[in-house]
């Protein structure tokens, strides 16, 4: 019998906390699970709801590894010496599995698991990495809870010595964000190999590619490609949105009238988690900071025609929301846009364009990079471009990603600089004198 562990959504009708999402878990008899509850509940301040949701995928990954290895995680988190390093290799193993081939091979014939796991399918390298995360956040507050419980007990002092080095947490290093695991951790054990795997997809898509596709954006006609003018129109803007101003999926689709800045020619992305306006079940939300996109002239004409017909086609839903669902089917006519929804968008002008499949995420790669490009091009220095992308593109003050799209302009820059260095010192004719030097 497959593991019948579900997530769902509670929200709030009522008092202060009207609207907010709350994701827990149930087991096969509907219960619901109190441990990943209390985490849920517990991350409520450092997580938004939409990350707790992934949270709690992780978890059920972890519990569909836990039931097939016969491992109690919280008991052993709680009460015990916490996983042994056989144990993590183990879950690592085993939660690079796509959650439905676990639940497969949960039900599956013990003497037919080697040949089910030939073939099982992989989740890609960062949802692994993600999901590495979340277990390794889980596994640290159930530890933490577990060792208030020890020192309040009186457990032997020998116990509380190895869950202490068990759970050991890592430390940055210096003013960079990297971190240092310590050697015997759980953290270490999980995450040592995911940091530089974890920044692989920003130069997973070529850059040839997302200049294509750019080329073709302000060459096309969308009429080609949608022959419902309202469906041209709405994604000439969510394309501009993604591919021009560089933002989030989830900002993007959380954007309301009342955002709109016609003096200053902008969208305001707002951090609004748990909206009781939004009835979309994966609620989309702003990552970090609020900030203004701003629009050439041509995009905001385009806006400006776009909410021409959203005024006319959103009067029976009366929703606030920027770009909507332009369904046949009339449950969904009207409603907020679904992420689901603006990929197969995304996926439709890439076909067009006759391009490999691109996400969101990588339009929004493609404006950063053309940022960089132009940094490097009139000579900014490493905190102009810090301050300038950092507002732009909505990462915090601490965040290091600013500096991972620039590294190979400058290094580039950098090469060219030596070579010429390189040449005057082989030629006999010159000398290495100080105003000969290109910088």
């Amino acid at each position: 019998m497959k593991q019948a562990l579900r997530k769902k959504i509670h929200i709030s009708a009522e008092g202060a906390r009207h609207g907010e999402r709350t994701p827990y878990l149930t087991d096969e008899t509907g219960t619901i699970d109190q441990y990943a509850l209390a985490y849920s509940v517990a991350r409520r301040k450092k997580l938004t709801p939409a990350s707790r949701e992934r949270a709690l995928d992780a978890i059920i990954a972890l519990r569909l590894w836990a039931r097939l290895a016969d491992v109690n995680v919280e008991r052993s988190m709680f009460y015990g010496e916490c996983l042994s390093t056989d144990q993590v290799e183990s879950l690592k193993y085993y939660i690079h599995l796509t959650t439905g081939e676990l639940r497969d091979i949960v039900a599956t014939n013990p003497l037919k698991l080697n040949r089910r796991l030939e073939v099982a399918k992989r989740c890609n390298q960062g949802t692994y990495v993600i999901k590495l995360h979340y277990v390794n956040d889980y596994l640290a507050f159930l530890g933490q809870w577990g060792d208030r419980y020890h020192n309040r007990t009186g457990s032997p002092q020998d116990l509380i010595e190895r869950r202490k080095k068990r759970l050991k947490p890592p430390t940055k290093s210096g003013r960079r964000t990297r971190k240092r695991y310590v050697l015997g951790s759980i953290a270490d054990e999980l995450l040592r190999d995911a940091q530089a795997a974890s920044m692989s997809r920003i130069d997973s898509t070529p850059t040839v590619l997302l200049n294509k596709f750019k080329l073709w954006l302000v060459s096309t006609g969308f009429s080609e490609i949608w022959s419902n003018e309202a469906i041209a129109r709405r994604n000439r803007v969510l394309l501009d949105l993604l591919a021009k101003n560089g933002g989030r999926l989830g900002e993007v689709l959380q954007i309301k009238n009342e955002d709109l800045d016609w003096v200053s020619r902008g969208i305001r992305i707002v951090r609004r988690h748990n909206d009781p306006d939004d009835n979309r079940k994966d609620e989309p939300n702003a990552k970090t900071h609020d900030r203004l996109l701003r629009f050439d002239t041509r995009s905001w004409n385009d806006l400006q025609r776009w909410l021409d017909l959203h005024f006319e086609l959103t009067t029976r839903t009366d929703t606030q929301f920027l770009l909507v669902s332009l369904s046949r089917n009339p449950r969904y006519a009207g409603r907020p846009l679904t992420k689901r929804g603006a990929r197969q968008q995304v996926y439709q002008a890439c076909d067009h364009a006759k391009l490999p499949r691109l996400s969101p995420h990588d339009l929004r790669h493609g404006s950063v990079r053309d940022l960089a490009e132009e940094a490097a091009r009139q000579g900014w220095t490493q905190e102009q471009w810090r301050k300038v992308a950092t507002y732009l593109y909505g990462w915090s003050d601490q965040s290091n990603m600013p500096m991972h799209y620039v590294g190979d302009q400058w290094s580039a820059h950098a090469a060219e600089v030596m070579e010429k260095v390189w040449l005057r010192r082989e030629s006999p004719a010159r000398s290495l004198r100080e105003d000969t030097i290109p910088w």
